[in-house]
């Protein structure tokens, strides 16, 4: 299963507990900085924008945009842990998504 196939397994859980009251919380991991969430809003924002207007979105980007919903949520209110190796999987997803945007920022000249 790839890197979006699980960020969209876990939004989806996330999502049928919201629909039911809950808010499941993890433990503060300290992955996902302000900085990047918000980068992250900008790239769900880009998405929506382009989506709005009628651009043709390149293959994978509604799985990309479920990855930085993914930071977002992380940020604001911790994803809860999966067991075993699936909290490692967890962690290293974070982690390659939050790297992806660091070096998005550096590649368009900006601090990362």
């Amino acid at each position: 299963m790839s890197l979006y196939e699980r960020a969209l397994k876990r939004m989806e859980a996330l999502a049928a507990a919201s629909a039911q009251g809950d808010t499941p919380w993890g433990p503060d991991r300290d992955l996902v900085t302000r900085e990047t969430a918000a980068d992250a809003v900008m790239d769900v924002f880009a998405t929506l924008d382009a989506l709005r207007q009628g651009v043709e979105l390149p293959p994978n980007r509604i799985e990309h945009t479920l990855g930085m919903l993914m930071l977002i949520r992380e940020y604001v209110v911790p994803l809860p842990s999966p067991s075993g190796e699936e909290d490692l999987l967890l962690q290293d997803d974070l982690e390659q998504l939050a790297a992806d945007l660091r070096r998005a920022r550096r590649d368009f000249g900006l601090p990362s």
